[in-house]
C-alpha cells in the first residue's frame, strides 16, 4: 500500500514538471520529482518527520542534507 502510493506521489511530481517545462540542473544528485516525494511522503505518513523515513527513501533524503543547512528556518 505506502510503496504504491509513494509511486504514485513520485510519477505525479514528475509528470508535474515535465507539463510545467521544469529543467534538472546537469550536476543534481537527486532529481526534482524526488526531492519532493521526500517531502511529500514524510508530511503525508511520517507527520513531517524526515527521520522516521524507510532507510531507502531516508538515504536519498540524506545526500540533501548538507545543501539544505541554513535554508530552512530552525
Amino acid at each position: 500500500m505506502m510503496e504504491d502510493m509513494i509511486t504514485t506521489i513520485f510519477v505525479l511530481c514528475d509528470e508535474l514538471l515535465k507539463a510545467l517545462n521544469i529543467k534538472e540542473d546537469p550536476q543534481v544528485k537527486m532529481n526534482n520529482a524526488e526531492v519532493m516525494t521526500v517531502g511529500l511522503v514524510a508530511a503525508y505518513f511520517f507527520g513531517g518527520h524526515h527521520d522516521r523515513l524507510p532507510t531507502g527513501i531516508r538515504a536519498k533524503a540524506e545526500t540533501l542534507t548538507p545543501a539544505l543547512e541554513g535554508l530552512v528556518p530552525a
